[in-house]
């Protein structure tokens, strides 16, 4: 039990009390004037009426507030969720685009990278042949050389040996 609703029982056994301890002199009769006719009634009890019509009242006030606020609350609850639930697919929208966009840098990257290689491939292989051809050009010469040499040695050589 929450601290107003103690105090309000409080409030009321004091109430009770005073009550009790002075019924006699609340249900002495008294002359009461309400504006338009004069009455005979115990004053006491008159108030002690009104005390309860208002505390009666007060609670159905009370009570109305505390369902306002209930209803109120449930209603901000589920906006929450539904703008959660929102929030959450946009989020899965965009974590969807993305993964596309990324698929397809991704895509690009590799795309670029197998014309890199291939270009590459193509271009050792023409380095290939461009060595090759070097190569035996080179082989030639030498060749050549070797045999201008033995051409040369052999012309040297006065007994032909070689």
């Amino acid at each position: 039990m929450n601290t107003r609703a103690i105090l309000l029982l409080v409030v009321f056994a004091v109430l009770g009390i005073f009550v009790a301890l002075n019924w006699a002199s609340f249900m002495t009769p008294t002359s009461l004037s309400l504006l338009f006719a004069t009455i005979h009634a115990p004053l006491g009890l008159v108030l002690l009426g009104f005390i309860t019509l208002l505390s009666a009242l007060f609670l159905t006030f009370a009570t109305y507030l505390q369902v306002i606020a209930l209803a109120d609350a449930r209603r901000h609850s589920r906006e929450l969720e539904a703008l959660r639930v929102l929030a959450d697919k946009a989020e899965a929208s965009r974590l969807h685009a993305l993964q596309t966009q990324l698929d397809a840098v991704m895509a690009n990257v590799a795309t670029q990278q197998d014309g890199g290689v291939q270009k590459l491939m193509e271009r050792l292989d023409a380095l290939e042949s461009g060595i090759g051809g070097a190569i035996e050009c080179n082989e030639r010469s030498i060749a050549a050389y070797i045999g201008a040499l033995e051409a040369k040695v052999g012309r040297d050589d006065p007994a032909g040996q070689g």
